[in-house]
């Protein structure tokens, strides 16, 4: 969805749905954006509740200010919590990048001027979900 919603949307949208020959099915082509540990949280307590897996896009804030994770290592922590669950899957990141040409004159933050709270982060493939160091790239 194009913004973080509270588990009661999340769950409004489910009882909403309706099984239709459309094809259209939310387990595989719908992301829920998260911002914060406590919403993913309550993803997860609500997707255990009705047993329905949800792929998860994680906002970050890479320096404007405009919601979503600063703090890398709850960043760290909520990629553990989606890889250790068997009902989120991790789907990407997410910020917002068509506003950076506006921020500082122009400079892209988090690379190399320090106010995206994020920036040095690496993202490791693996044959489960990505996860997330907070070591700087070398």
């Amino acid at each position: 969805m194009g913004k973080p919603l509270p588990v009661a949307a999340v769950d409004r949208f489910y009882r909403q749905l309706t099984s239709s020959t459309s094809g259209f099915r939310p387990e595989q082509q719908l992301q829920w954006l998260v911002d914060s540990r406590q919403r993913l949280e309550a993803y997860e307590g609500f997707a255990r509740s009705q047993q329905r897996r949800l792929r998860i896009n994680l906002e970050i804030d890479i320096g404007l200010h405009r919601g979503g994770f600063t703090d890398t290592g709850e960043l760290a922590r909520a990629l553990t919590t989606i890889d250790h669950s068997p009902w989120l899957s991790f789907s990407g990141f997410m910020g917002y990048e068509p506003h950076i040409m506006k921020h500082r004159g122009g400079q892209r933050p988090g690379c190399g001027t320090g106010h995206g709270a994020v920036s040095g982060l690496r993202v490791h493939r693996r044959a489960t979900p990505g996860t997330l160091t907070d070591r700087p790239d070398t």
